[in-house]
């Protein structure tokens, strides 16, 4: 059963073990919950984050959320469409003036761009065996931190563990 781990920060600093930020000692804001979770799950915190941008005053125009890959950022479109949230593909992205909802896409469309808000759920994978898994773990982990320093304000981690 997957394991469901949810982080929220502000100020680019992006949650690690302990309730830290990754660069540096302050203690970080959490959000989420931890337990047995599913995919229907992910996308309830999803919705929960959404919200919480809203909240904090943050047009979803200037919003992303961006994946690893083009299948996960497909599959948020379409619960975006189903939950009647308007929303775009980066390629058609131009600027964050335009009401054009939240942006999804991949972290190749996200280099060079920056939003108020990003959201960026991923699956984490086994542990690297041979050198191949650990290249492409690698190559993971720097798409990672292109989608969080995307973040102005606000970002969020969420994570599936398998």
């Amino acid at each position: 059963m997957p394991r469901w781990i949810g982080a929220a920060a502000e100020s680019r600093c992006v949650p690690v073990s302990a309730g830290m930020c990754g660069s540096c000692t302050r203690p970080t804001r959490r959000t989420g919950q931890s337990g047995a979770g599913t995919r229907a799950e992910l996308h309830d915190h999803l919705r929960r984050q959404l919200d919480n941008i809203v909240a904090q005053g943050i047009s979803l125009s200037d919003t992303a959320i961006i994946t690893i890959t083009n299948a996960e950022a497909e599959a948020v479109l379409r619960q975006l469409r189903r939950w009647r949230i308007a929303a775009q593909e980066l390629v058609e992205y131009r600027c964050a003036d335009t009401d054009s909802g939240v942006e999804v896409g991949t972290v190749y469309r996200a280099k060079g761009l920056d939003f108020r808000a990003v959201i960026h759920p991923f699956v984490e994978s086994a542990p690297p065996g041979t050198d191949a898994e650990r290249e492409r773990q690698d190559l993971i982990l720097r798409q990672q931190f292109v989608a969080v320093t995307r973040a102005r304000d606000y970002v969020w981690l969420g994570i599936v563990r398998g």
